[in-house]
């Protein structure tokens, strides 16, 4: 259960932090935060989408992801709901990651 957490952590982590902001590793993270101010279109996603896959194949090969899904709340259209399906076969899980921009 601790490797599962550990990995989940790792995930967000990867997802939040902006590329160059890591030392000695200047092409990791997604850098979710620079999304906030863009206008979602179908096209922003499979942006985000394409670099969440490339981030998690490079850094995180234990992880395989099963879904991205994005839901862009109603109420407000500067934010961004982001549902992530993954497992890690290895410890044979799956989990979701789900978090708001």
């Amino acid at each position: 259960m601790e490797r599962v957490c550990l990995t989940k952590q790792n995930f967000k982590m990867l997802l939040l932090t902006n590329p160059g902001e890591r030392v000695m590793l200047p092409l990791y993270g997604v850098g979710m935060r620079q999304y906030l101010f863009e206008n979602f279109t179908s096209s922003t996603f499979a942006r985000i989408e394409a670099k969440i896959i490339e981030q998690v194949e490079t850094y995180m090969p234990n992880v395989v992801i099963t879904e991205i899904i994005f839901n862009q709340t109603s109420m407000d259209s500067n934010v961004l709901e982001i549902k992530i399906a993954y497992s890690i076969p290895i410890l044979e899980v799956s989990d979701l990651l789900h978090f708001t921009i």
